[in-house]
């Protein structure tokens, strides 16, 4: 997820802090990474909503079967972690790896354009919902449609410049 439109992005949000662990300030994270224990790779963190964001640094983490608990340098009471609750988990973008001029990160899809190959405009990404071989993204335009993220066979290609995700499909296929 996105912290501004499209172009540069400042700041990409990788996860939320869900609830509170302990007495000593740790505090339960839901990653939105793959796989998901890159949440931690990241430093520093920015906490936050629309309203603000805060810059953190993590002291140290763990890994309890499917929760992700985390503490931060600072926060070392459950009164100064529950300020945290519900907050997003951002970073810089300058912090993510750069990838080759054929891959893009989910973040980035959101708001292009969509052309099948006729030209003819299905829509803007609203939103990538994940699978379990392959995302699909979510065209809002005329009608909703559902499209699998496949490169090659359905996304033929990407102008990240122009923001036009070229595809092979046509209208009304279910």
């Amino acid at each position: 997820m996105v912290l501004e439109n499209s172009g540069d992005q400042p700041s990409i949000i990788i996860g939320r802090v869900s609830s509170l662990c302990g007495l000593r300030g740790g505090i339960k994270v839901i990653s939105y990474t793959r796989p998901q224990d890159n949440l931690f790779t990241y430093h520093p963190w920015l906490l936050g909503n629309n309203g603000g964001w805060q810059e953190h640094r993590l002291q140290r983490y763990e890994s309890r079967g499917r929760q992700r608990i985390a503490f931060l340098i600072g926060i070392d009471n459950r009164d100064s972690a529950a300020t945290l609750v519900n907050l997003d988990i951002a970073i810089y973008r300058h912090q993510l790896p750069v990838l080759p001029a054929e891959e893009s990160y989910w973040c980035d899809l959101l708001g292009m354009q969509v052309r099948n190959q006729d030209g003819l405009s299905l829509g803007t990404i609203v939103d990538i919902l994940e699978t379990g071989c392959n995302g699909v993204l979510v065209i809002s335009g005329e009608e909703r449609i559902l499209l699998p993220l496949i490169k090659g066979d359905i996304i033929t290609r990407i102008d990240q410049v122009a923001r036009i995700m070229h595809v092979q499909w046509s209208p009304g296929y279910q």
